[in-house]
Order: C-alpha cells, then structure tokens, then sequence
C-alpha cells in the first residue's frame, strides 16, 4: 500500500481491493495460471501517474495480492 501511497495518499486498503477486483474481472487482464493461481495485468492511473498494476488471485479465485508491476 505505501506504494500506491506515494501517488495517491489519499488511497485505501478498500481502494485496493475494488481495483484489484476490477482488475480481476476482465479476462482480457489475465497474463498466466501459475500453479493454480490467476495473474492479471492492467495500466492504470493512480494520482497522475500511469502503473502497471499486478493482482494475484488464489487457487479458489480470491484476492491474494495488488502490487504495482516495474
């Protein structure tokens, strides 16, 4: 989270979970199936600065991870 804190203070931890749920949600996002997890890639804003942000998803579908991908 102090990540996405350097470009957006203002960011929450429910902030996180909602983008990396809508992260999640297109298929389109997903780059690979590791061991039974699902990982997603999307570029976004947070602030004014353009990331790219990671979510991992479990083997049961849940959030495991948002982090910003460099």
């Amino acid at each position: 989270m102090p990540e996405f804190q350097k470009s957006d203070s203002t960011i929450t931890l429910d902030n996180l979970i909602t983008l990396g749920e809508n992260i999640a949600q297109n298929p389109e996002n997903l780059i690979s199936t590791p061991s039974g997890r699902q990982v997603f890639e999307k570029n976004v804003i947070i602030g004014e600065q353009a990331v790219r942000v990671r979510v991992v998803l479990n083997p049961l579908g849940n959030l495991r991870s948002v982090h910003i991908r460099y």
